[in-house]
């Protein structure tokens, strides 16, 4: 694994920026994570997060889904997670291939 791409940087904030009550725990959990591309998909990622990363609450929605601007062909981005800690992101989309990472905006 290694650190984040750009995009893959870029996703994360965007997360981040509209996690409500999660983002504290999100930024923490993206703070010197690593990364590698999901097999079969250039966009989609497996996350390790950094030790000692603050967990999700007990009892958080999984996936956790969060919308994206219209016009791309994706529905939304998933974050999954495993006993509090991220351990992926994937977007859901009604095409294949998928949009970009660098084409998507999280908009909830």
């Amino acid at each position: 694994m290694e650190r984040p791409s750009d995009p893959q940087q870029a996703i994360l904030q965007q997360i981040v920026e509209h996690a409500g009550n999660l983002a504290s725990v999100l930024e923490s959990q993206f703070a010197g994570c690593k990364t590698e591309p999901m097999e079969g998909c250039g966009e989609c990622f497996d996350i390790e997060v950094a030790e000692g990363a603050l967990p999700l609450p007990e009892g958080t929605e999984r996936p956790l889904g969060f919308g994206v601007r219209e016009g791309t062909g994706a529905l939304s981005v998933l974050l999954w997670h495993e006993d509090g800690l991220v351990d992926g992101l994937e977007v859901n989309s009604y095409i294949h291939p998928h949009a970009a990472l660098t084409d998507l905006v999280i908009v909830d």
